[in-house]
Protein backbone atom coordinates (compact mmCIF):
# COMPACT_ATOMS: atom_id res chain seq x y z
CA UNK A 1 0.00 0.00 0.00
CA UNK A 2 1.15 3.33 -0.76
CA UNK A 3 0.49 5.99 1.80
CA UNK A 4 0.66 10.04 1.03
CA UNK A 5 1.97 12.01 4.21
CA UNK A 6 0.02 14.35 5.70
CA UNK A 7 -0.14 17.64 3.18
CA UNK A 8 -3.20 19.91 4.92
CA UNK A 9 -3.31 20.41 1.29
CA UNK A 10 -6.12 19.67 -1.61
CA UNK A 11 -2.93 18.66 -3.71
CA UNK A 12 -0.94 15.08 -3.61
CA UNK A 13 1.82 14.03 -5.14
CA UNK A 14 3.89 10.59 -5.06
CA UNK A 15 6.90 8.92 -7.28
CA UNK A 16 6.13 5.56 -8.55
CA UNK A 17 8.57 3.40 -9.63
CA UNK A 18 9.03 0.28 -11.01
CA UNK A 19 6.65 0.94 -13.82
CA UNK A 20 7.16 -0.77 -17.13
CA UNK A 21 6.73 0.08 -20.67
CA UNK A 22 3.20 -1.48 -22.20
CA UNK A 23 1.65 -1.97 -19.05
CA UNK A 24 -1.66 -0.55 -17.38
CA UNK A 25 -1.85 0.41 -14.05
CA UNK A 26 -4.70 1.46 -11.65
CA UNK A 27 -4.58 2.72 -7.83
CA UNK A 28 -7.05 3.37 -5.56
CA UNK A 29 -7.32 6.14 -3.10
CA UNK A 30 -9.02 7.45 -0.17
CA UNK A 31 -9.06 10.42 1.59
CA UNK A 32 -8.54 11.49 4.97
CA UNK A 33 -9.14 14.72 6.54
CA UNK A 34 -7.50 16.41 9.68
CA UNK A 35 -10.59 15.22 11.95
CA UNK A 36 -9.56 11.83 10.75
CA UNK A 37 -12.66 11.12 8.50
CA UNK A 38 -11.91 8.52 5.38
CA UNK A 39 -14.10 8.92 2.43
CA UNK A 40 -16.37 6.19 1.96
CA UNK A 41 -15.41 5.37 -2.06
CA UNK A 42 -12.22 4.84 -3.69
CA UNK A 43 -11.38 7.07 -5.82
CA UNK A 44 -9.77 5.55 -8.90
CA UNK A 45 -6.86 6.66 -10.94
CA UNK A 46 -5.72 3.83 -13.82
CA UNK A 47 -3.44 4.57 -16.66
CA UNK A 48 -1.14 2.71 -19.36
CA UNK A 49 2.70 3.09 -20.02
CA UNK A 50 3.07 3.45 -24.14
CA UNK A 51 5.50 0.30 -25.19
CA UNK A 52 8.41 2.03 -27.20
CA UNK A 53 8.46 1.07 -30.43
CA UNK A 54 11.26 -1.37 -31.29
CA UNK A 55 12.90 -1.54 -35.14
CA UNK A 56 13.51 -5.65 -35.78
CA UNK A 57 14.71 -6.29 -39.21
CA UNK A 58 14.42 -9.67 -40.50
CA UNK A 59 16.32 -11.42 -43.41
CA UNK A 60 14.88 -14.37 -44.91
CA UNK A 61 14.23 -17.21 -47.42
CA UNK A 62 17.00 -16.27 -49.69
CA UNK A 63 17.50 -17.65 -52.83
CA UNK A 64 20.26 -17.65 -55.94
CA UNK A 65 20.96 -19.93 -58.78
CA UNK A 66 22.67 -23.06 -58.36
CA UNK A 67 25.15 -22.26 -60.88
CA UNK A 68 26.79 -18.93 -62.09
CA UNK A 69 28.46 -18.25 -65.76
CA UNK A 70 31.90 -16.12 -64.88
CA UNK A 71 31.68 -12.43 -65.75
CA UNK A 72 27.59 -12.91 -67.02
CA UNK A 73 25.36 -10.89 -64.29
CA UNK A 74 23.61 -13.06 -61.71
CA UNK A 75 20.86 -12.64 -59.39
CA UNK A 76 20.17 -13.01 -55.28
CA UNK A 77 16.81 -13.08 -54.12
CA UNK A 78 15.67 -12.41 -50.22
CA UNK A 79 12.58 -11.66 -48.32
CA UNK A 80 12.90 -8.37 -45.92
CA UNK A 81 10.64 -7.90 -42.96
CA UNK A 82 10.68 -5.21 -40.42
CA UNK A 83 8.65 -7.59 -37.76
CA UNK A 84 9.18 -4.60 -35.23
CA UNK A 85 6.69 -1.95 -34.35
CA UNK A 86 8.45 1.27 -35.61
CA UNK A 87 9.75 2.50 -38.81
CA UNK A 88 13.26 1.64 -40.57
CA UNK A 89 14.71 3.98 -42.66
CA UNK A 90 18.08 2.96 -44.66
CA UNK A 91 18.42 -0.83 -44.24
CA UNK A 92 21.32 -2.04 -46.00
CA UNK A 93 21.41 -5.01 -47.66
CA UNK A 94 24.27 -6.35 -48.75
CA UNK A 95 25.77 -9.37 -50.60
CA UNK A 96 28.79 -11.07 -50.00
CA UNK A 97 30.49 -13.62 -52.03
CA UNK A 98 33.08 -15.52 -50.65
CA UNK A 99 33.57 -12.66 -47.80
CA UNK A 100 33.60 -10.07 -50.55
CA UNK A 101 30.77 -7.66 -50.83
CA UNK A 102 29.35 -7.78 -54.45
CA UNK A 103 26.38 -5.85 -54.38
CA UNK A 104 24.05 -3.51 -51.79
CA UNK A 105 21.04 -1.32 -51.56
CA UNK A 106 19.61 0.82 -49.47
CA UNK A 107 15.66 0.96 -48.25
CA UNK A 108 12.68 2.14 -46.12
CA UNK A 109 10.62 -0.21 -44.20
CA UNK A 110 7.59 0.97 -42.52
CA UNK A 111 6.61 -1.28 -39.51
CA UNK A 112 4.98 -4.29 -40.29
CA UNK A 113 5.73 -4.48 -43.92
CA UNK A 114 7.96 -7.29 -46.15
CA UNK A 115 9.26 -6.87 -49.30
CA UNK A 116 11.33 -8.64 -51.66
CA UNK A 117 14.87 -7.34 -52.07
CA UNK A 118 16.44 -8.41 -56.21
CA UNK A 119 20.05 -7.88 -56.09
CA UNK A 120 22.68 -8.58 -59.33
CA UNK A 121 25.94 -9.35 -59.10
CA UNK A 122 28.97 -10.30 -61.25
CA UNK A 123 30.90 -14.03 -60.58
CA UNK A 124 34.36 -13.40 -60.97
CA UNK A 125 35.71 -16.97 -60.80
CA UNK A 126 34.43 -20.51 -61.33
CA UNK A 127 33.76 -23.28 -58.79
CA UNK A 128 32.05 -22.77 -55.45
CA UNK A 129 30.64 -19.30 -54.00
CA UNK A 130 29.96 -18.87 -50.81
CA UNK A 131 27.04 -15.90 -50.94
CA UNK A 132 25.82 -14.50 -48.11
CA UNK A 133 23.29 -11.60 -47.16
CA UNK A 134 23.42 -9.16 -44.85
CA UNK A 135 20.68 -6.42 -43.72
CA UNK A 136 21.47 -3.76 -41.29
CA UNK A 137 19.67 -0.72 -39.52
CA UNK A 138 19.89 1.55 -37.11
CA UNK A 139 18.55 0.84 -33.94
CA UNK A 140 17.61 -2.83 -35.27
CA UNK A 141 17.41 -4.52 -31.75
CA UNK A 142 17.67 -8.31 -33.06
CA UNK A 143 20.96 -8.96 -34.88
CA UNK A 144 20.32 -12.61 -34.63
CA UNK A 145 18.14 -13.16 -37.71
CA UNK A 146 19.73 -10.59 -40.03
CA UNK A 147 21.47 -13.02 -42.04
CA UNK A 148 21.07 -15.26 -44.74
Amino acid sequence: MLVFTNTNALQHSTPLTGLQDARTYTYYVKCKDTSNNTNTNDYVISFSIASTPLIDIKLSNSQAPEKNIINKPSWFYAYLSNIGTANATNINITIYADNVRVAYTLLDLNAGASKEVNLTWTPTKLGNIELKAIATGSGDVNLSNNEQ
